[in-house]
């Protein structure tokens, strides 16, 4: 089938049953990438799912324009959904096709309902060598692919600090990262990484190298469904559950903020003068809201250099284990990052080590502290 969208024609293909609920598979980029290659997924997932497959710009039968950004290719996405009239789909997309699904969930929330990022390249860290970007030799005759896509996309994904990463913390559906194990040529601990960065996001390893769905279909379909049933559960346990959005410097009253504190850690409210307080001394301070609800916070301050510190992280507790505080972290690094600053500290008791070590990155180290008063 083919769709035009914004004048690139896009071809796809639509399977299962058109009640049921969707799913949209994006490829990976190259010759050997396009719609086909979900060819042994797609009969393990049909028979209960509308999957939709589309080939992404420059592969396959749809359109070579020459330029190929990621934000395009995830507005070609969004425009196809909408053309079909798809809302609150799970996206599953490998490699670039990964990242292409990240930037839509940015773009377009009300697209995604859930996510599934398969062994996507997260940017390097800052100081390394820029990638070669350089389009492989053109083959004589046709090709599957226009190789300008090549250096188009890895110039993108090759950028640290890149913008889909920055703001993984923006995407609070329901994400699942696929890692393809150790015999992948993609970062693994980065990619841990940044499935920490995802409100709701989870990792799973499949010791499959990079091509993890091609290689083990079976293996990457049951995943998916006991993942999905986990989703499931969450949502049985939780059915008045809404979606916390983050807000960096987000407007609050002393009021709001001393309820959240006293929630969070306990006793009486008080009457600290936090807005007066943030304003003189912060670096930064995020806020997280749920149905207009306060229901998260942290405070970042600088020593004016390259240190900065944590305070004062609260989520409520009705809200707890949902990963708020973990984007509220985030977040906070985000900015704290943005502002100059090279190490970002946290002081907190052993009982959230495992928050703070495992779900938001931070390595423990000796420090001391002494009373003043």
């Amino acid at each position: 089938m083919l769709a035009d969208v914004a004048g690139v024609t896009l071809s796809y293909q639509l399977h299962g049953p058109a009640e049921a609920p969707v799913l949209v598979l994006l490829h990976g980029m190259g010759a050997a990438s396009d719609g086909s290659s979900w060819r042994d997924v797609v009969p393990l997932l049909a028979g209960d799912h509308r999957l939709v497959v589309p080939d992404l710009r420059g592969h396959g039968a749809s359109s070579r324009p020459g330029s190929y950004t990621l934000d395009e290719m995830a507005d070609d996405v969004a425009r196809l959904l909408d053309l079909l009239g798809v809302r609150d789909a799970t996206v599953v997309g490998h490699s670039m096709g990964g990242v292409v699904a990240v930037v839509l969930a940015q773009a377009r929330p009300d697209l995604v309902a859930a996510l599934v990022v398969e062994d996507s390249s997260p940017p390097p860290p800052f100081g390394l060598p820029p990638v070669d970007v350089s389009p492989p030799p053109r083959p004589g005759g046709p090709v599957p692919y226009d190789v300008e896509v090549r250096p188009a996309v890895l110039r993108e994904l090759g950028r640290p600090g890149a913008a889909w990463a920055r703001r993984a913390h923006e995407v609070t559906v329901p994400t699942l990262v696929v890692g393809g194990g150790p015999t992948s040529f993609v970062d693994q601990d980065r990619l841990a990484a940044l499935a920490a960065r995802f409100p709701a996001g989870t990792m799973a390893t499949i010791d499959a190298g990079h091509d993890v769905h091609p290689t083990r279909p079976e293996e990457f379909v049951a995943l998916l469904r006991r993942w999905w049933a986990q989703q499931g559960q969450v949502a049985a346990d939780r059915p008045d559950a809404g979606r916390a959005t983050v807000h960096v410097r987000g407007a609050l009253t002393d009021g709001e903020l001393e309820a959240l504190h006293a929630a969070a850690f306990g006793g009486p409210p008080s009457a600290t003068p936090w807005r007066r307080r943030l304003d003189r001394h912060s670096l930064t301070w995020v806020t997280a809201r749920m149905d207009g609800r306060l229901v998260g916070f942290v405070n970042v301050i600088g020593d004016g250099g390259e240190h900065a510190v944590l305070l004062d992280t609260c989520v409520a507790p009705d809200v707890e284990r949902r990963g708020v505080g973990r984007a509220l972290v985030a977040a906070a690094a985000d900015e704290a990052r943005r502002n100059g600053c090279t190490w970002l500290h946290a002081d907190y008791e052993p009982r959230f080590a495992r928050f703070y070590e495992n779900a938001c990155g931070f390595r423990p180290t000796e420090a001391g502290v002494l009373r003043l008063v």
